[in-house]
């Protein structure tokens, strides 16, 4: 398995993190995953950062194949942004473009996890940022994996 989800702030903010050679069958599981901590959350709107800058598909999937997948991922009613920190590759910008057109998600895309915090605060006002974990931006940088 190359991702993980998690709450960034309970409740509030949900991380996703894909990397190595993901799957289309990894990003449907983590879709899946994050539809699901969307529905516990007590919240009538849930924020969402997704990390693919270290996402290496070895095999780009078909878009023919690719979207008919991503058309069937579930977007749950109380999802708010998701802020999608991307890869610098430009064939898999051009998919998670396609991706984010096919699932109907609400999506800014940034280079930094800063980025996308400061983008996130930007348009909902009442999360605690002060509950994210203190190594949450251990990992910021702009320098991806080619």
């Amino acid at each position: 398995m190359s991702y993980e989800v998690k709450w960034a702030v309970e409740n509030a903010v949900i991380v996703g993190v894909l990397w190595g050679d993901s799957t289309i069958d990894e990003v449907s599981a983590l879709f899946k995953e994050t539809y699901d901590l969307v529905e516990s959350s007590p919240l009538a709107r849930v924020q969402v950062i997704i990390d693919a800058r270290q996402l290496a598909l070895k095999q780009i999937p078909a878009v023919n194949k690719f979207v008919p997948s991503a058309r069937k991922w579930k977007v749950h009613a109380r999802a708010g942004w998701s802020a999608l920190v991307r890869h610098s590759n430009p064939i898999l910008n051009f998919l998670s473009d396609v991706m984010m057109q096919a699932t109907g998600l609400r999506v800014r895309t940034v280079k930094t996890l800063t980025e996308a915090v400061t983008f996130l605060q930007s348009v909902d006002d009442q999360i605690d940022w002060s509950q994210l974990p203190a190594d949450f931006y251990k990992h910021d940088t702009q320098q991806t994996v080619p």
